[in-house]
């Protein structure tokens, strides 16, 4: 036999309750055949629904479960059918698409290719030499005639008139930073004749020196002794508060 339905209806627990039985579950367990138990009904469990392989909650359920109707067994069919040609569609495609980059991979490597590109790149320097010999040979020749023009000597007249034309600028430009050199000196002196402290002590002022010789901003200690700085001597001095 393919499956074993340990059923019973509905009834007291007194009825069910050999499906309780140690040795019924020992069995059950033991059995090498698929058990489904179907005892009582759905509110009702025993030790055989535990060990059992499959637990029906009815007695007509696990006859169901035991027997499964051809449309259901179709619908799976038709289900795992459209899985697999999915799955198959799929494999195809990515295969497709390695098969589609070895594919640009061998044409890139090819050697016809290869040979086409290397050729073109022989094609491009030839070209690229000739035009480059031709562009050398033209400055060399421009280069040859301006030599030669330059070897040709000027008139001795137009010589003259350059020499007198730089001789006047060069007059000109140096008596122009004359001036501007003694306009500076002068102006200079002037500066430094204002600033000069000389000039100061001249107008009647004097400066107040310490016994250290520099020149005090404000008075120091009574009866201490300074040194007046005139514009023209010196003198000893006593300061008193």
């Amino acid at each position: 036999m393919d499956v074993l339905l340990v059923c019973r209806g509905g009834g007291s627990l007194e009825d069910l309750w050999c499906f309780n039985d140690e040795a019924l579950a020992r069995a059950v367990a033991a059995c090498s055949v698929p058990v489904i138990s179907g005892v009582g009904h759905e509110t009702d469990f025993t030790l055989c629904d535990f060990v059992a392989d499959l637990r029906a909650p009815t007695p007509t359920a696990a006859a169901e479960l035991a027997a499964t109707s051809r449309a259901d067994w179709q619908g799976e069919l038709g289900a795992s059918h459209s899985d697999l040609s999915d799955a198959f569609g799929d494999y195809l495609a990515q295969h497709q698409q390695t098969l589609d980059r070895l594919q640009q991979r061998l044409n890139a490597a090819s050697p016809q290719r290869k040979l086409s590109e290397k050729s073109q790149q022989v094609a491009q320097l030839a070209k690229s030499l000739h035009w480059a010999s031709r562009s050398q040979l033209t400055a060399q020749r421009h280069q040859f005639a301006q030599s030669a023009a330059r070897l040709v000597p000027p008139p001795l007249g137009s010589l003259r008139a350059q020499l007198a034309a730089s001789t006047q600028n060069l007059n000109r430009t140096s008596a122009r930073s004359l001036a501007d050199y003694r306009a500076a000196l002068n102006q200079n002196a002037a500066t430094l004749a204002a600033l000069n402290p000389q000039r100061v002590l001249e107008r009647g002022y004097a400066v107040v020196l310490n016994a250290q010789h520099q020149a005090m901003t404000a008075p120091g200690a009574a009866g201490g002794g300074v040194e007046l700085l005139f514009a023209k001597g010196r003198q000893r001095a006593v300061l008193q508060s």
